[in-house]
């Protein structure tokens, strides 16, 4: 199981966006958006991904409300 963590915000924040993990092929970045396609539109900016491309960009919720989100299969 890969260990994924991103920067937490204080608990304070009166920011109430949430963070994601966005990747690319085998590049990962992560941020903070309103939505999971804000944070997917600006992935596409960062990698500098060519529209015939986009879908192969994925983007994971990883911590809202200041808490980490565990992503389960089941």
């Amino acid at each position: 199981m890969i260990d994924i963590r991103i920067p937490v915000r204080p608990a304070n924040s009166e920011d109430k966006r949430l963070g994601y993990i966005c990747m690319y092929g085998d590049k990962r970045w992560e941020t903070y958006a309103d939505s999971l396609y804000d944070a997917k539109k600006k992935a596409i900016a960062h990698f500098k991904v060519k529209p015939k491309k986009e879908h192969m960009v994925s983007v994971y919720l990883a911590e809202k409300d200041g808490e980490d989100v565990m992503q389960v299969a089941s």
